[in-house]
Protein backbone atom coordinates (compact mmCIF):
# COMPACT_ATOMS: atom_id res chain seq x y z
CA UNK A 1 0.00 0.00 0.00
CA UNK A 2 1.79 2.80 -1.49
CA UNK A 3 -0.59 5.50 0.78
CA UNK A 4 1.05 8.45 3.06
CA UNK A 5 -1.18 9.76 5.97
CA UNK A 6 1.54 11.78 7.41
CA UNK A 7 4.30 14.02 7.46
CA UNK A 8 7.65 15.10 8.92
CA UNK A 9 5.61 17.99 10.65
CA UNK A 10 3.60 15.70 12.41
CA UNK A 11 5.74 13.50 14.10
CA UNK A 12 7.30 14.35 17.35
CA UNK A 13 10.30 12.17 18.61
CA UNK A 14 10.67 12.85 22.85
CA UNK A 15 6.92 13.98 23.64
CA UNK A 16 7.39 14.90 27.02
CA UNK A 17 4.05 12.92 28.25
CA UNK A 18 3.47 11.92 32.36
CA UNK A 19 0.36 10.41 31.66
CA UNK A 20 -2.09 8.75 28.80
CA UNK A 21 -4.12 12.46 29.04
CA UNK A 22 -0.72 14.20 28.11
CA UNK A 23 -0.04 11.74 25.90
CA UNK A 24 -2.59 11.98 23.53
CA UNK A 25 -3.10 15.65 24.39
CA UNK A 26 0.86 16.43 23.41
CA UNK A 27 1.10 13.97 20.29
CA UNK A 28 -2.75 15.24 19.09
CA UNK A 29 -0.94 19.16 18.96
CA UNK A 30 0.49 19.04 15.40
CA UNK A 31 -2.99 17.90 14.11
CA UNK A 32 -4.07 20.98 15.66
CA UNK A 33 -1.04 23.37 14.93
CA UNK A 34 -1.62 22.45 10.90
CA UNK A 35 -5.28 22.60 10.71
CA UNK A 36 -5.92 18.88 10.25
CA UNK A 37 -8.63 18.62 13.36
CA UNK A 38 -10.36 21.53 16.35
CA UNK A 39 -8.98 21.00 19.75
CA UNK A 40 -12.58 20.00 20.67
CA UNK A 41 -11.75 16.73 18.87
CA UNK A 42 -8.71 16.29 20.99
CA UNK A 43 -10.81 16.58 23.88
CA UNK A 44 -13.02 14.30 21.95
CA UNK A 45 -9.60 11.77 21.44
CA UNK A 46 -9.54 11.78 25.60
CA UNK A 47 -13.12 11.48 26.60
CA UNK A 48 -13.05 8.14 24.07
CA UNK A 49 -10.92 6.49 26.55
CA UNK A 50 -12.55 7.91 29.91
CA UNK A 51 -15.67 6.51 28.50
CA UNK A 52 -14.73 3.61 26.83
CA UNK A 53 -11.23 2.97 28.31
CA UNK A 54 -7.80 2.26 27.14
CA UNK A 55 -9.38 -0.21 24.03
CA UNK A 56 -7.27 2.04 21.75
CA UNK A 57 -3.99 0.91 23.28
CA UNK A 58 -3.72 -1.81 20.25
CA UNK A 59 -0.45 -3.96 21.35
CA UNK A 60 2.34 -3.63 23.22
CA UNK A 61 3.47 0.09 23.12
CA UNK A 62 0.89 1.57 20.95
CA UNK A 63 -1.91 3.56 21.32
CA UNK A 64 -3.87 4.79 18.25
CA UNK A 65 -6.68 7.50 19.70
CA UNK A 66 -9.18 9.18 17.67
CA UNK A 67 -12.63 11.49 18.24
CA UNK A 68 -15.64 10.91 16.25
CA UNK A 69 -15.22 13.04 12.91
CA UNK A 70 -18.03 15.80 13.58
CA UNK A 71 -16.40 16.81 16.78
CA UNK A 72 -13.95 18.96 14.65
CA UNK A 73 -11.37 16.29 11.94
CA UNK A 74 -11.02 18.43 9.14
CA UNK A 75 -8.50 16.40 7.18
CA UNK A 76 -7.83 12.58 7.01
CA UNK A 77 -4.28 12.00 8.52
CA UNK A 78 -2.49 10.88 11.17
CA UNK A 79 -0.06 12.03 13.67
CA UNK A 80 3.19 10.14 15.30
CA UNK A 81 4.80 11.18 19.01
CA UNK A 82 7.17 9.25 19.85
CA UNK A 83 7.03 9.49 23.95
CA UNK A 84 10.63 10.55 25.63
CA UNK A 85 9.17 7.65 28.52
CA UNK A 86 6.64 4.54 28.53
CA UNK A 87 3.22 5.71 30.36
CA UNK A 88 0.64 3.53 31.26
CA UNK A 89 -3.34 3.87 29.60
CA UNK A 90 -4.73 1.12 31.98
CA UNK A 91 -4.40 -1.46 29.64
CA UNK A 92 -3.49 -4.67 31.44
CA UNK A 93 -2.25 -6.52 28.47
CA UNK A 94 -0.11 -3.99 26.21
CA UNK A 95 0.82 -1.19 28.45
CA UNK A 96 3.16 0.67 28.93
CA UNK A 97 2.87 2.82 25.26
CA UNK A 98 6.18 4.29 24.34
CA UNK A 99 3.99 4.89 20.69
CA UNK A 100 0.82 7.26 20.24
CA UNK A 101 -0.35 7.22 16.49
CA UNK A 102 -3.24 10.01 16.64
CA UNK A 103 -6.24 9.58 13.74
CA UNK A 104 -7.92 12.17 12.21
CA UNK A 105 -10.59 10.95 9.50
CA UNK A 106 -13.34 12.86 8.13
CA UNK A 107 -16.32 9.94 8.11
CA UNK A 108 -16.32 6.67 9.12
CA UNK A 109 -14.92 5.18 5.29
CA UNK A 110 -12.06 7.15 5.84
CA UNK A 111 -11.65 6.14 9.11
CA UNK A 112 -12.15 2.07 8.47
CA UNK A 113 -9.86 2.57 5.19
CA UNK A 114 -6.80 4.55 6.99
CA UNK A 115 -6.92 2.05 10.20
CA UNK A 116 -6.36 -1.11 7.39
CA UNK A 117 -3.47 0.79 6.09
CA UNK A 118 -1.91 1.25 10.00
CA UNK A 119 -2.66 -2.58 10.80
CA UNK A 120 -0.66 -3.49 7.31
CA UNK A 121 2.04 -1.77 8.71
CA UNK A 122 2.17 -2.78 12.25
CA UNK A 123 1.15 -6.01 11.92
CA UNK A 124 5.23 -6.47 11.68
CA UNK A 125 5.89 -6.39 15.45
CA UNK A 126 9.22 -4.83 14.12
CA UNK A 127 8.16 -1.46 13.03
CA UNK A 128 6.41 -1.05 16.41
CA UNK A 129 9.86 -1.54 18.26
CA UNK A 130 11.34 0.60 15.77
CA UNK A 131 9.01 3.79 16.03
CA UNK A 132 9.53 3.14 19.54
CA UNK A 133 13.24 3.61 19.47
CA UNK A 134 13.00 6.08 16.61
CA UNK A 135 15.70 9.14 16.66
CA UNK A 136 14.27 10.90 14.03
CA UNK A 137 11.63 12.03 12.01
CA UNK A 138 13.01 10.35 8.38
CA UNK A 139 13.12 6.83 10.04
CA UNK A 140 9.33 6.99 11.12
CA UNK A 141 8.48 7.81 8.10
CA UNK A 142 10.72 5.33 6.52
CA UNK A 143 9.02 2.67 8.84
CA UNK A 144 5.44 4.15 7.51
CA UNK A 145 6.16 3.61 3.92
CA UNK A 146 7.56 0.12 4.81
CA UNK A 147 4.71 -1.67 3.14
Amino acid sequence: MSLNYTSSELIQIGVPARNWEEAIRLSAEPLVKHGICLPEYVDDMVLNVIEHGPYIVLTDNLAVPHGRAETGALKTTISVGILKDPVEFGNKTNDPVRVVICMSALDGEKYMHMLGWLATILEDRGIIEGLANAENTDKVLELLQHK
